[in-house]
């Protein structure tokens, strides 16, 4: 099976505190559940990228 690394960026979103963050992520899961794929590791990035998303 292949794996797929995806950089996430939250531009969109005005996150006020880790609940926030919290709910965001239930939201990125429900989708990969819908799209029939795992989500795998997950990182925190500094930089240009927010988020580094490893999925199966």
């Amino acid at each position: 099976m292949p794996t797929y690394v995806s950089l996430i960026d939250l531009a969109d979103r005005d996150i006020q505190n880790a609940q926030e963050m919290a709910s965001i992520w239930g939201e990125i899961q429900t989708e990969f559940e819908q799209h029939n794929a795992s989500l795998g590791e997950s990182y925190a990035a500094l930089g240009r990228h927010d988020f580094i998303i490893v999925s199966d």
